[in-house]
């Protein structure tokens, strides 16, 4: 599959399981509290690969391995040491790290090609 096919993937999935959070469907707890952690950098490195294809008009441009361990990095430190101190709705999780960072490595090694 292209990458562009799993970056669609992704997103179809994550706004549904956003969406069934949000409407109040019964997802099982593993889907609800831990897909979207998996599929986030996925996700985001799959928007940026495609914006700086467009911004720098270069259509085999791909994301070097620094900035895809940033990605990853970026979420590790907000969403699980940054916001649970500020905000009581989030929850440090070692789970979600290694989320990140499977996710990372999805990318880098299915999606991030020319």
């Amino acid at each position: 599959m292209s990458a562009n096919v799993w970056l669609l993937l992704f997103l179809v999935t994550g706004v549904a399981v956003y969406l069934g959070n949000y409407l109040g469907y019964g997802i099982l707890p593993m889907i609800q509290f831990h897909l979207n952690d998996l599929l986030i950098v996925p996700i985001t490195a799959g928007i940026t690969r495609l914006s700086m294809r467009w911004l720098f008009r270069a259509k085999n441009y791909i994301l070097k391995l620094w900035q895809t361990c940033y990605i990853v990095l970026f979420y590790s430190i907000l969403f699980e040491g940054i916001l649970p101190f500020i905000l009581p709705r989030y929850t440090s999780d070692a789970i979600d790290v290694l989320l990140y960072i499977a996710g990372g490595a999805f990318y880098w090694s299915v999606m991030n090609k020319h």
